[in-house]
């Protein structure tokens, strides 16, 4: 074996070796939650699945938005902790999908609804229930 072909062989192994020594993890969040605003409150459901790595979180996200008019959120979730605590920020963006699209009538004016940006930039608290199990409390806007 030639001196190239030893270099060549020890630059396709190590990187991976170096690699595994952190771990890439599959995380779920499911949410359940309550949006307030001018018309009351409304109910939230919303379920994030992703990847892991060290102290960030990134995948795609999808629930049901029952405020006023129900619509469908469909984003991408990007999350991380605050230096060595339970503290986390967290921020969503993609398109919310909604579910009444047509036109309603109140007394005084006529309204459309149709879908349109979604995003949201929050905080967070995680509190351990059982091993790899939190419960989350956040806040965003």
């Amino acid at each position: 074996m030639s001196i190239r072909s030893v270099w060549i062989l020890l630059g396709m192994l190590i990187p991976p070796a170096a690699f595994a020594q952190e771990k890439v993890k599959f995380h779920s969040i499911s949410m359940v939650g309550l949006a307030a605003g001018k018309s009351g409150g409304f109910g939230i459901l919303q379920t994030v699945n992703g990847c892991g790595y060290q102290k960030w979180f990134a995948g795609i996200g999808a629930g049901i938005d029952y405020y006023k008019n129900r619509s469908f959120p469909l984003f991408f979730d990007v999350r991380t902790s605050v230096a060595k605590t339970n503290f986390y920020v967290f921020g969503d963006v993609g398109y919310n999908f909604s579910l009444h699209d047509k036109p309603a009538k109140e007394v005084y004016y006529t309204y459309h609804f149709s879908g349109g940006l979604y995003h949201e930039l929050g905080i967070g608290y995680k509190i351990l229930l059982a091993r790899k199990t939190f419960l989350l409390f956040s806040t965003g806007y």
